[in-house]
């Protein structure tokens, strides 16, 4: 298994081998309720946890790190939402496709 790769938010494709695991990270307001969810079909890739960074400073930006595993061989598409929990309507939406082999 080779070192976890990170990615940054505007990836849209990411290739890994079976068994690796990747990072998307992403800026945050966790403070205002927003964060990040990773809508995942089931299979392929595997959400393995969640991390968050606070900002510097008061109501600063935080850092939210997801982890992945790449658990099988194929290709798949992860969504991304930025959104408060209790709300319906996504601030923002954002696709990246996993190429596994």
């Amino acid at each position: 298994m080779r070192a976890m790769k990170t990615y940054g938010r505007d990836v849209t494709t990411i290739e890994a081998s079976r068994g690796d695991a990747f990072a998307i990270e992403l800026e945050g307001l966790p403070g205002a309720g927003y964060r990040w969810e990773a809508e995942v079909p089931a299979g392929i890739v595997r959400l393995r946890g969640r991390d968050v960074h606070p900002g510097a400073a008061i109501g600063a930006a935080s850092r939210e790190l997801l982890t992945f595993d790449a658990v099988d061989s194929g290709e798949t598409e992860i969504q991304l939402v930025y959104k408060r929990p209790w709300e319906s309507e996504a601030q923002h939406t954002q696709k990246v496709r996993v190429k596994v082999k």
